[in-house]
């Protein structure tokens, strides 16, 4: 017959800091706070493709990177609201899958159309996904 037993689970931190003042729990909190700010930043950076986009003309420069960090927050809060599995996505995963469907843009005439594959493997994920958030929002 086995024995359980429970071992402790630790964490380990170590910040150097030029802070004066703090204690060690509040030196974690303030740098854990500002490493979710980071994260974002890196996020909208990388994942968004933000800042890559420069042009000569820095108010330009200024709309296109708040573009794109209202495209991430308006992303991170529909797959909140959708599906906690897509939620918990990288950023870059959702846009593989969400954003990136495949296709081909066909021009004819005046006209341009996409031409996509009958069974995208994605479709059922899409659907439901497009079925939560239309729920939730509206309801």
């Amino acid at each position: 017959m086995a024995k359980k037993q429970f071992v402790p689970e630790y964490e380990y931190f170590c910040y150097c800091s030029n802070l004066k003042g703090l204690d060690a729990l509040q030196l974690h909190t303030l740098y854990g706070s500002r490493s979710e700010s980071e994260n974002w930043i890196e996020q909208t950076k990388n994942s968004l493709c933000a800042g890559k986009t420069i042009t000569h003309d820095f108010w330009v420069n200024d709309i296109l990177w708040q573009l794109s960090s209202f495209a991430y927050s308006l992303s991170v809060l529909m797959r909140y609201r959708g599906d906690f599995w897509v939620w918990r996505q990288e950023h870059s995963t959702f846009r593989e899958w969400f954003i990136r469907v495949p296709g081909k843009v066909v021009k004819s005439g005046r006209q341009v159309t996409v031409k996509m594959p009958k069974e995208y493997y994605r479709k059922a994920g899409w659907r439901d996904f497009e079925q939560r958030i239309t729920t939730t929002m509206t309801g």
